[in-house]
């Protein structure tokens, strides 16, 4: 049998105590969460951490009652999460996280809208943006002008038209000055987006392309 000091076991603890504090805080969202292919039963929820982690959304139609989970236990730090079984033209709530821990609070913002069942016809409103990222205060300023116009109908669908950064299309880029870009970033938890490339969203990639 092994004894411990009380002074081994108070260090013990401590350590455990770091371990476990330091875990929580590595495992933060630093992409997102955003929206993509939305359709009038699913859509897809994705973030990244910045750690390898589980992937949980929770989810429901009453944001005090996020009773519904998806639950992907393979470990990364790019997530997608597929939520199927959905009702159609209905609004949904949702948090993300891990199996242990909510990296999000419910809010208002974090919500999502089914489509209508194809062939139906209802009033849909388009935002469609091109060359827009530069990450400026005028790309700011005309999101905010778009959003703030006053009208009842809110918007269904986010289209980008193509050279989405500047200048080459690369993944920080898309980082500060879209996704973490203030003012600007907060429209990705609630709006899903269709991106179409342009040439500067090509520029990286371009050069690795051999014929």
């Amino acid at each position: 049998m092994v004894f411990f000091s009380f002074r081994q076991v108070k260090l013990f603890l401590f350590i455990a105590f770091l371990g476990n504090t330091f875990l929580h805080m590595a495992q933060s969202v630093i992409r997102g969460p955003y929206l993509q292919s939305p359709t009038d039963n699913s859509i897809v929820i994705k973030w990244r951490t910045d750690v390898n982690t589980q992937s949980k959304v929770s989810f429901g139609t009453n944001l005090n009652d996020l009773s519904q989970t998806v639950l992907l236990t393979n470990s990364t730090k790019e997530h997608a999460v597929l939520l199927p079984n959905l009702l159609p033209s209905t609004v949904y709530y949702y948090s993300v996280g891990n199996s242990t821990t909510s990296f999000t609070v419910p809010s208002l913002k974090y919500r999502f809208k089914t489509n209508p069942i194809p062939g139906t016809a209802v009033p849909t409103r388009v935002w469609a943006t091109g060359d827009f990222g530069k990450g400026n205060t005028e790309q700011v300023a005309v999101k905010n002008a778009y959003m703030n116009h006053d009208d009842s109908l809110e918007t269904d669908v986010w289209i980008w038209l193509g050279d989405n950064v500047y200048n080459d299309g690369k993944d920080e880029e898309y980082q500060t000055k879209l996704f973490e870009l203030n003012g600007f970033s907060n429209v990705f938890s609630w709006l899903p987006f269709w991106p179409s490339p342009g040439n500067h969203d090509y520029n990286t990639v371009w050069d690795q392309i051999h014929f």
